[in-house]
């Protein structure tokens, strides 16, 4: 009993140490999963009511909202690492020194955006927009309208930073899915009333406005001292630039990646063919939502701790993220012609299929990932990552062509898969470089092991086989899994739950 008593005071300890983790993970998952379903459930009302014609050009201002958030310079994600960093080293009066250097970079960008916009914004919808007559006045003062709320965007971005940064996830993420569901709900309420796109957009730009307001409120109660007069140095700005301009860079090449694929097989096969690969790519997309939500709580937790616990946390995080995200992989490979079935229908879901198989198994690779690129920006060097993303576009570019042309949709899914496959090994391999570890390898080889077990999945065709394979693939994972992943804090617990069974507890 005494063993079993030690083990369980260990268990509770370590329990309290990474419940923030988990607790700010979850919190994650429902600021950006609730977006989602709201939109899901009220887009195609706004589409009746508004039009399709209305409805393009409102998906297109989402849009260039979204690209234009690389306004922020990558400052929004310096904030969070300085000043998580500096709550870290209990410098809370040095955080205004990085907070408000920040915001005037974002600011002064923002402006200038916001004003070659609006400026623009006649040409704009010339050029990409094929608009009717009777719409080209207020789309035209919709995108002014636009343009001058980029600045809010960009800037509560910064102060979302803040808040992640001292791990304040219940409000961060209050005011994310406010500020995500305003993006529907505004067009909703406003084209009841008049079906216009240049009222919508002004109405977004004062809810942009007010939630500003509300996020700098929020930082500010956090941190007082950005209430003071701001003290600059020129220390803070060289990191911040540093750290942003890296940062700037992976947010551009990233997405590139992550999309380009699309673009190449719209643009190579029959365009009735296009949703075969499209509808997979944008599911495996959507479980992407996991990690990232990890990645967000992981990232501020990892930039405030010492160095050496950095490798310590992540491979506790590595862990947790493995054996959620297995299972998923495991039902995307062996099972995606039942589910693709049931929700594309028969025809579609068989050709989409071999799609998602080969997708699904990319997703294990793509989803931890996202531990070693978070573990190598936390030790302050983003531009390792964006290096590395820039060496791998063009040779991505080139399989991506070149399979595409060969073997069409499936060519595609296979570039994807070996371009994660590519970046995943460096990812790891950077981070074993900055920070060696003991067991570190050995533990990366389980995950290489656990993949292979998902293999036979993207060839067998017979529902009894792909079964059989699965279930060995489940026995195998779990024997890693229990020499690989699972903490000893868990395994105290399967200890003492299931000791006392054995017959040994009395």
């Amino acid at each position: 009993m005494g063993r079993i008593s030690k083990r369980s005071k260990i268990l509770s300890v370590n329990t309290k140490k990474n419940s923030s983790l988990y607790r700010n993970t979850w919190l994650n998952l429902f600021g950006q999963g609730l977006p989602l379903v709201l939109a899901f459930l009220l887009l195609p009302v706004i589409l009746k009511i508004i039009g399709p014609e209305r409805m393009g050009v409102l998906t297109t201002i989402w849009v260039v909202v979204g690209y234009f958030l690389l306004l922020d310079l990558g400052l929004g994600r310096a904030v969070i690492h300085f000043v998580a960093e500096q709550s870290g080293l209990d410098k809370d009066g040095d955080v205004a020194a990085y907070v408000w250097p920040a915001l005037g970079i974002v600011g002064a960008a923002s402006i200038l955006g916001a004003s070659s916009l609006s400026i623009a914004a006649p040409y704009l919808v010339d050029l990409l927009l094929n608009v009717p007559e009777n719409l080209r006045a207020e789309t035209q003062s919709a995108f002014v309208a636009i343009g001058l709320s980029l600045p809010f965007v960009t800037l509560t971005s910064c102060l979302r930073g803040v808040l992640e940064a001292r791990h304040k996830f219940v409000g961060a993420n209050v005011l994310q899915g406010f500020s995500s569901a305003v993006s529907v709900l505004i067009p909703l309420l406003i084209a009841f009333f008049a079906p216009n796109l240049a009222m919508i957009a002004w109405g977004l730009f004062a809810a942009r406005a007010i939630l500003l307001a509300a996020h700098f409120l929020m930082a500010a109660r956090e941190y007082p001292g950005l209430w003071a007069r701001p003290r600059t140095t020129k220390l803070a700005y060289r990191r911040l630039l540093q750290f942003g301009t890296w940062s700037t860079v992976t947010n551009v090449v990233g997405p590139v990646m992550v999309y380009m694929d699309r673009l190449v097989v719209g643009s190579r096969i029959d365009v009735a063919l296009v949703p075969v690969y499209a509808l997979p790519h944008e599911a495996v997309t959507r479980l992407l939502i996991f990690p990232s939500a990890v990645a967000r709580a992981l990232f501020p937790k990892m930039s405030s701790v010492a160095t050496h616990e950095k490798l310590g946390l992540s491979k506790r995080v590595l862990s947790l993220s493995t054996v959620a995200i297995f299972p998923v992989a495991l039902l995307l490979v062996y099972f995606s012609e039942n589910a693709l079935a049931l929700w594309l229908g028969k025809d579609l879901g068989l050709k989409a299929a071999p799609i998602l198989k080969v997708l699904g198994l990319g997703y294990f690779f793509n989803a931890i990932c996202h531990v070693p690129f978070i573990r190598i920006q936390s030790l302050g060097r983003p531009d390792l990552t964006a290096k590395a993303h820039v060496v791998e576009l063009p040779f991505y570019l080139v399989i991506l062509f070149a399979l595409t042309n060969s073997f069409g949709a499936p060519g595609a899914a296979w570039a994807w898969l070996i371009r994660v496959f590519v970046d995943c090994f460096i990812m790891f391999w950077l981070a074993e470089r900055l920070q060696k570890g003991e067991g570190f390898w050995r533990e990366h080889w389980g995950v290489v092991l656990a993949a292979i077990t998902l293999l036979p999945g993207l060839w067998l065709s017979d529902l009894s086989h792909r079964a059989v394979a699965a279930f060995l693939a489940a026995v195998i994972f779990g024997a890693l899994s229990w020499k690989y992943w699972l903490s000893k804090d868990l395994k105290a617990w399967l200890f003492t739950h299931f000791y006392p069974i054995s017959g040994k507890g009395a």
